[in-house]
């Protein structure tokens, strides 16, 4: 993406209106109250979640079928974690990785980032959700966003 591009859509992703470019996004979180209210935000946002999956393993698979622009993975999944789903992932390609969890201390950040993970999502609401995909976007420049 051009540098253009990005600052563009950085710009948009700041205001309240929905992004004219959506990102394409990839949701795994086994909670469903939690994936609906994350289903929700990125809606209100203009962007579009491809999928909703329960587990790392899923996770996985659904990367490597739909090609997100955008990943935010729980960090408590049933089977693989959150980390260990995000390293397997970003060895398969560069794709920007948010991980959602209650606490980001340093020993836990360093361990996610060694992974592939490029933000973190400690609360959810619609400021923050825009400042994770921006900081991830920002960290990622390889990142695609399609139309």
């Amino acid at each position: 993406m051009s540098g253009g591009r990005r600052v563009c859509l950085l710009a948009l992703m700041m205001s309240d209106r929905p992004a004219v470019e959506r990102l394409r996004v990839l949701v795994v979180e086994p909670r469903d109250l939690v994936a609906a209210r994350l289903t929700q935000l990125f809606e209100r946002l203009g962007h579009l979640v491809l999928e909703r999956t329960r587990d790392g393993r899923e996770a996985i698979a659904a990367a490597r079928a739909l090609g997100p622009d955008l990943i935010l993975i729980a960090r408590r999944l049933p089977g693989l974690d959150g980390i260990e789903t995000a390293r397997w992932i970003a060895a398969e390609g560069p794709v920007p990785i948010v991980l959602l969890a209650s606490y980001a201390g340093a020993e836990f950040v360093r361990q996610a980032t060694d992974a592939g993970v490029v933000a973190f999502l400690t609360v959810l609401d619609r400021p923050r959700l825009r400042a994770a995909i921006a900081d991830a976007l920002q960290a990622h420049p390889t990142a695609e966003v399609r139309i």
